[in-house]
């Protein structure tokens, strides 16, 4: 694997930003992962590593930077929420990226049943159970069994791609996508119409410092 834009390969001088700038033209979502520590802190960071991994059983996974500070206490929490930001929401994006005293000052939450905080006016969320962390070189992988989840469709979401966030707006007459033989039509199956706007980024990598 060589990193594109690089003179050399993965792991020469100035490879590994040409890298990072190469992995960043994968455009991903914005969420805030939320946990309680057994004393009752409350814990966040902003990671644009989430996917879905399984239906059945349900499962996620997200990462976390070794170095950030939150780390031990995410992994022995036992379980987490991920908070998928919206649209406008860039403002819970920065927060919870920097190091603060307390970084649900002024954030409203609700509590799920086990005692996790949601962060409120998101496209959704997923109270999960840690299953198993793995090691994944400079990050620890989390995996993550869906207890609860709750959706909003119909919401913009919050889309990071090339160091910068981005809003999505779809034209009204696309926001119906018509069927086809048992499927949805696609945007490659339409005339475009989706704009990007560019926003100043200050979140990189799969999660800042927690």
């Amino acid at each position: 694997m060589r990193a594109v834009g690089a003179t050399g390969a993965v792991g020469a001088v100035g490879a590994t930003r040409a890298l990072r700038d190469a992995l960043g033209q994968f455009a991903t979502g914005v969420a805030v992962i939320t946990a309680t520590t057994g004393r009752g802190d409350r814990l966040g960071v902003t990671v644009n590593s989430f996917t879905s991994v399984s239906l059945d059983p349900p499962l996620v996974l997200w990462c976390l930077s070794r170095r950030a500070p939150s780390a031990p206490a995410f992994a022995e929490a036992g379980r987490f929420a991920v908070n998928v930001l919206a649209a406008g929401q860039e403002h819970l994006s920065r927060r919870f990226a920097t190091p603060l005293p307390d970084k649900f000052s002024g954030v409203e939450t609700r509590l799920t049943s086990a005692g996790v905080p949601v962060l409120a006016g998101t496209l959704a969320h997923f109270a999960c159970r840690t299953v198993t962390t793995y090691d994944g070189g400079d990050h620890l992988i989390f995996i993550g069994e869906v207890e609860h989840f709750h959706g909003a469709p119909g919401g913009e979401p919050l889309v990071f791609h090339s160091g910068a966030y981005r809003a999505v707006s779809v034209p009204e007459r696309d926001r119906d996508v018509p069927e086809r033989d048992g499927c949805r039509e696609t945007a490659g199956d339409r005339k475009p119409g989706t704009a990007w706007k560019a926003a100043p980024a200050t979140m990189a990598g799969a999660a800042m410092a927690g």
